[in-house]
């Protein structure tokens, strides 16, 4: 409760510049109604849409949650879709962007960008790409936005003769430090292999130089690259046994219970994490194959426009504008661990600039934003079913149910069958 009352309270004190700003301007009494469907979790998003509804009286916000990660709301959109009942904005995982843009009658934002000479120049023009489509159009604007990183049980390093202030950098030293830290009931490492969207795979792939995909109608992901990425984790679990095998939850559970001494997981847990006083934590970034190359895939979704009727997309504009400025970025990322895509919120003592003074595990993402790449959308007609094919090889791998050469070729079999 203490945490709500302080971020409510940043919430009046500085969103009271973007109250000011909206070009909005029906008919005088006139209050448009839309409906905001999205899957970010946690009280911040629903402290924003009341803030925004408190601050004008000419848009009524209507959120709902929808829970299954960026998964649930593309299932959740399907059977809206068949009921001719979609929301007026949603929150679109970024792995499911061009699955959206070809299933779902998204808006494009560029003509209002270009209507009233919206400013884009603020934006990392990296994480701006991320709403683009094929044919360089806006269409989103990022909201949340994130990393894969190493979260830290520093005691349990320095317990095992490590230094946290000197982390694991390479694949090799995370696996030799694994070991270490791994003895009774104490496992060394986790990674959250069952992330949406493939998400964590996706990133050892990407670091091993690997590609998720050969062209429109082929996976990429049952190669030499692909092999070692899974190979990796089987070792780890099999073969060294320092990393246990267990569920996404019960994993977590057990890093904050200070029994894994590092997680591996979405940098939007470390607000979450920070709070808890059971472990000393800090925050790395993600481990290179060689020392050098990495590739992140920014996880996260960006707001889409779905309103039909033009008072409705006079709202739904002015309302994700709100989302996507500075000041509500600032909150989120401040509530959340989610990364701020605008430069001017990173320059402000009073919205990121002293924030990340003071809370040094929050920088970690922003050390890695170089070698952010888009995550994988896959393409065709059904991308929750290709997800799920691949997790469920990469699972069965994991458990020893197929090797890892099984696995990639059933996997690029199935999925292929998919695309066609």
């Amino acid at each position: 409760m203490k945490n709500r009352r302080i971020i409510l309270m940043v919430i009046v004190s500085i969103l009271s510049i973007v109250v000011g700003c909206s070009n909005l301007s029906p008919e005088a009494g006139d209050v448009v109604e839309i409906q905001f469907a999205h899957g970010f979790s946690g009280d911040v998003i629903d402290q924003l849409v009341d803030e925004y509804n408190k601050s004008q009286d000419k848009v009524r916000v209507q959120a709902t949650f929808i829970p299954g990660n960026h998964e649930g709301v593309v299932q959740k959109l399907q059977t809206l879709t068949v009921a001719k009942q979609l929301p007026d904005v949603i929150g679109m995982g970024y792995g499911y962007h061009q699955f959206a843009l070809d299933n779902f009658p998204v808006v494009p934002l560029q003509s209002f960008i270009e209507q009233e000479n919206y400013n884009l120049n603020d934006f990392f023009p990296n994480l701006l790409d991320l709403g683009r489509g094929p044919d360089g159009q806006v269409y989103s604007l990022p909201m949340q936005v994130t990393e894969p990183i190493m979260y830290i049980n520093n005691n349990l390093l320095r317990a095992s003769n490590l230094d946290p202030k000197n982390p694991p950098k390479t694949w090799d030293e995370l696996r030799e430090a694994a070991k270490k830290m791994t003895h009774d009931d104490q496992y060394g490492v986790y990674f959250e292999y069952a992330a949406s969207g493939n998400w964590m795979f996706q990133t050892m792939l990407g670091t091993a130089h690997g590609n998720m995909m050969k062209d429109s109608k082929q996976v990429g992901f049952n190669s030499v690259e692909g092999r070692k990425a899974l190979q990796y984790w089987v070792d780890l679990v099999n073969t060294d046994k320092s990393m246990p095998l267990l569920t996404t939850t019960q994993a977590e559970q057990s890093f904050l219970a200070g029994k894994v001494g590092i997680y591996i997981a979405s940098s939007s847990r470390i607000a979450k994490y920070s709070a808890q006083k059971s472990i000393e934590l800090s925050t790395a970034v993600f481990p290179s194959l060689d020392g050098n190359y990495r590739q992140v895939p920014i996880g996260g979704a960006g707001v889409m426009m779905l309103a039909k009727d033009n008072k409705k997309q006079q709202a739904a504009w002015d309302f994700i504008k709100f989302l996507a400025s500075p000041e509500s970025m600032t909150i989120y990322a401040k509530g959340t661990g989610s990364m701020v895509s605008r430069e001017s919120a990173l320059e402000k003592p009073e919205w990121m600039q002293t924030f990340l003074m003071d809370n040094p595990l929050s920088k970690t993402p922003y050390e890695q934003v170089k070698d952010a790449v888009p995550w994988n959308s896959f393409p065709g007609t059904d991308p929750v079913k290709l997800n799920t094919v691949l997790q469920d090889n990469i699972t069965a791998a994991i458990n020893q149910q197929k090797t890892v050469e099984d696995a990639l070729r059933d996997a690029e079999a199935q999925a292929n069958e998919l695309l066609k």
